[in-house]
């Protein structure tokens, strides 16, 4: 059960500065969200232990030309189970030297969100950790208060 959406984490990331930038369409959309990866350096062999339906967050900076992974292919290996990524730093689709990302992300109908570079990524991180917690939680307990009146409506019927 989804604690939230990205449709819903597009909401709460805009609140702190965040938009999103590519592949702002539905599926991606309505993605589920249920956790959160750290920011690290992204090397392939390391990818598959992202967990599926993560927000991934990582820095611009992290993609320079000697880096051993692209954003473009970080998208396209992100998209097949991830929920949505964030990149601290990255430019406006407008200004960007470099839109293969962009193009990935509509392409694969995967949320690619840019977050200004001032913004403390430790606070935003941990708040949205506590966010979808506090919603999960919340939906656990709607999940289990549904299910104890369908069981007494079943022991009434009977």
């Amino acid at each position: 059960m989804p604690a939230m959406v990205v449709r819903e984490f597009a909401e709460w990331l805009s609140e702190r500065g965040g938009r999103l930038v590519a592949g702002a369409t539905p599926p991606a959309l309505d993605r589920s969200v249920e956790g959160v990866a750290r920011p690290r350096r992204f090397i392939p062999r390391e990818l598959d232990a992202l967990d599926a339906h993560d927000v991934v967050f990582a820095t611009a900076d992290a993609f320079t030309d000697e880096a051993v992974i692209s954003l473009d292919a970080l998208v396209s290996n992100l998209a097949e189970n991830g929920a949505a990524l964030v990149v601290s730093g990255l430019p406006p689709r407008e200004t960007a030297k470099d839109l293969a990302p962009y193009a990935t992300a509509d392409a694969l109908a995967f949320p690619l969100f840019a977050l200004p570079s001032g913004v403390d990524a430790g606070t935003l991180l941990r708040q949205l950790a506590d966010a979808v917690a506090t919603r999960q939680v919340v939906a656990e307990r709607e999940s289990r208060e549904a299910q104890a009146a369908v069981a007494r409506a079943r022991r009434q019927d009977d």
